[in-house]
This record gives C-alpha cells, sequence and structure tokens, in this order.
C-alpha cells in the first residue's frame, strides 16, 4: 500500500465519534437498536467505509460510534437517510446525552447538517500536516 499525496479536503475520507451515555439498564436495547442501524448503513450507504459501535470497558454505560466516510457528501447522505432520522429518533428514550466530534476536513454542508441535529458537536479541522492512504 502506498501513501498518496492527496492531502485532506472535503472530497477525502475523514472520521466521525458519536460518544452516547446510554440510561443504566437499557444497554442491551441500545446494542439491539445500534445492530439494527448497522445492518442498513452497510446495505445503503457505500460511503460509509468504518462504522463501529464501541463500549466502554470500564462503564458499561458509555458507548462510542466510530465512523469513516469517503467524504462530506457521504455524511450528508448517511444524516438525510429515512432510517438515520428515525433511528435518532429511537434512541431518545434509550440515552441520557450525546455528542459528536468531527475530525478531518468538510463541507460547509456537513455542518450544517450536525446543526440540525442539536446535539453538542466539536470540529476539529485538519492543521494540514495529514495525508490519505490510498486504500478506498
Amino acid at each position: 500500500m502506498s501513501i498518496s499525496n492527496i492531502k485532506l479536503s472535503e472530497e477525502t475520507p475523514f472520521l466521525i465519534i458519536a460518544r452516547v451515555k446510554v440510561k443504566d439498564g437499557k444497554q442491551k436495547e441500545y446494542i439491539e437498536l445500534g445492530k439494527e442501524i448497522d445492518d442498513i448503513v452497510n446495505e445503503t450507504e457505500p460511503g460509509m467505509l468504518f462504522h463501529d459501535l464501541n463500549c466502554d470497558s470500564k462503564d458499561s454505560c458509555s458507548f462510542t460510534w466510530t465512523e469513516i466516510l469517503k467524504d462530506s457528501s457521504s455524511f450528508v447522505f448517511h444524516l438525510n437517510s429515512p432510517f438515520v432520522k428515525e433511528t435518532i429518533k429511537k434512541q431518545v428514550n434509550l440515552i441520557d446525552e450525546w455528542s459528536i466530534e468531527i475530525y478531518g476536513n468538510v463541507s460547509k454542508e456537513v455542518i450544517e447538517k450536525v446543526e440540525e441535529l442539536e446535539v453538542p458537536f466539536n470540529y476539529f479541522k485538519t492543521t494540514g500536516v495529514n495525508y490519505v492512504r490510498d486504500f478506498y
């Protein structure tokens, strides 16, 4: 695998981390909902390169979704999915709080879509010290 000369832009992959605090006693139900989400995203979103739900080994109520997306338009597609919108609503009764972190360069439209979620988020824009391996 060789290193590409491509620098990160809104047309290159970026990372999303969604941190979720699940209500105590709702972990199993949240994981089941997560499996449902994961299956649909896998079937319908080719721009979602990596999609993983993790549970903190020291806090069974703390979960993290890690997502690597091909480009900004892939995340906009993800957030526009009727299924994703529906499952975001479903999780409200299962969680106490959640937040989103965005790493890399993304389009203005991505930021606008995340703002529409009305969830705390932080955007870590690249400093320009980066590269993208030619793996996708």
